[in-house]
């Protein structure tokens, strides 16, 4: 048997029916495949990848994120007695609206959150809407983990400066509470809602900081003459990596630009 998979892929997620109604979906948290010779990406096996960095850490949860080609990656502590969520909201996150899945209270407004159902283990992703899932969403949880990443731009239009971000969970009934001890970032109020200070915002420079170094033309990992050249010989051309500063030419703007960001990305 085959698969065609992307050519980017790194891993084939799956499950198996024996054809008479019997899943095997490895207890919620389906089967991994590696895939060799795909480009990097996040491994969607229910364990924490390692280049992931810890942003916020409340009490009795922490929320790890990373960046790989503008696909972003969440991870939580897996659901245990409670439902968990991973709230995410480009740039920041607007007024609160009522809480995800009909629970208690309000929650800042997401652009997409990723949850765990504690009962049964199911997870996945949603949009703004709760309608359906973001564009390109992929999650797992098992070994204690919950994690998935989404692709921005197929998910937002485009990828923001920032991010803002929060994990929370809620008793597992319908309407069930916010689980205040549980929060990360922790609760700044403990009254039930998650404001938009309680989300923790990062800068997508912090999790790749070659994605934000546009004066690196050449794309070497720093800012030199192979740049200063990069532009000069692109002088006058419309658009294309030269034109750091994005007003359609390449000119002395973007020759200063290479000058003030000499240097390491």
């Amino acid at each position: 048997m085959s698969v065609d998979v992307p050519g980017d892929a790194s891993v084939l997620d799956c499950v198996f029916n024996d054809g008479a109604g019997t899943w095997d979906n490895n207890n919620g948290a389906d089967w991994h495949i590696d895939v060799q010779g795909g480009a990097p990406t996040w491994s969607m096996d229910g364990a924490l990848d390692g280049s992931a960095m810890m942003v916020a850490d409340g009490a009795g949860r922490t929320l790890h994120a990373g960046l790989i080609d503008g696909r972003l990656y969440l991870a939580t502590e897996a659901a245990v007695g409670s439902d968990v969520f991973m709230a995410v909201s480009a740039e920041s996150p607007g007024p609160l609206q009522p809480a995800m899945w009909g629970k208690a209270g309000n929650v800042a407004a997401w652009d997409a959150f990723l949850a765990q159902e504690s009962t049964n283990g199911w997870n996945g992703w949603f949009n703004a809407g709760q309608d359906g899932e973001p564009t390109g969403g992929h999650a797992s949880a098992g070994g204690g983990v919950l994690e998935g990443w989404i692709d921005l731009e197929d998910a937002f239009g485009a990828v923001p400066e920032a991010i803002a971000i929060a994990a929370v969970s809620y008793a597992t009934d319908d309407g069930g509470l916010l689980d205040a001890c549980c929060q990360a970032p922790e609760s700044l109020d403990g009254d039930g809602d998650v404001q938009a200070v309680e989300f923790v915002i990062v800068d997508l420079c912090d999790f790749d900081p070659a994605t934000c170094c546009d004066a690196d033309v050449s794309g070497d990992g720093a800012v030199d003459v192979s740049d200063l050249l990069a532009v000069l010989a692109d002088w006058a051309h419309a658009g294309g990596p030269a034109d750091i500063d994005g007003d359609g030419v390449v000119g002395v703007d973007d020759l200063l630009a290479v000058i003030a960001a000499w240097g390491p990305c």
